[in-house]
């Protein structure tokens, strides 16, 4: 997996062959981030359940001012850092944070982070049912997502439009083969 535009561009990250985690094909992260590149510049970013973190790199090497991982699994936050590594020696300065725990629970325990784009790339399974709406409720409850700030939730392509709880609203879906990604803003005083 290469880093597809920016100042590390080519750069291969660190993955593990037949790992069980589903990286965002480069296709639909050179897309995505064509629709982003206004945003990126100086962004603080979240990628969760980041896996072995090619959203959060490409939106550093494009010009994120920020960014933070958060993954469970131990042997994808070894890749990160270890991705971490190459890309500071391709010039990347900025703060570059890998966390490893399980979303949901470092949700939790956060108070306001502010991130000006979320990215979201869980199990598909995790979105199954009520999966969404209580991701969508731990998100507003952190104040993870700053005032006017972006979630962009990598789902089945399958999921047709899923009910979202008071105060989020979908301003558009992208959608690649079989795989989707919902652009999510989250109003408050919606609620």
């Amino acid at each position: 997996m290469k880093i597809t535009g920016g100042q590390v561009r080519g750069l291969r990250l660190a993955v593990q062959v037949g790992d069980r985690t589903r990286p965002t094909t480069d296709r639909v992260r050179e897309s995505l981030f064509g629709i982003l590149r206004e945003l990126l510049p100086g962004a603080r970013v979240l990628d969760l359940f980041a896996g072995f973190g090619g959203l959060g790199f490409e939106a550093a090497s494009r010009g994120a001012a920020e960014v933070t991982w958060v993954e469970q699994r131990r042997e994808a936050v070894a890749c990160i850092q270890e991705s971490l590594e190459r890309v500071r020696k391709g010039g990347l300065e900025q703060p570059l944070t890998p966390v490893q725990m399980e979303v949901e629970r470092w949700l939790k325990h956060l108070t306001g982070f502010g991130a000006d784009l979320i990215f979201a790339d869980p199990p598909y399974k995790h979105l199954e049912g009520e999966g969404l709406p209580k991701l969508l409720k731990s998100i507003a409850e952190s104040c993870a997502l700053a005032d006017e700030g972006l979630l962009l939730i990598e789902c089945s392509g399958y999921l047709k439009e899923p009910e979202f709880p008071q105060g989020w609203s979908q301003l558009r879906r992208e959608d690649y083969g079989s795989s989707s990604i919902l652009f999510l803003e989250y109003n408050a005083e919606m609620e």
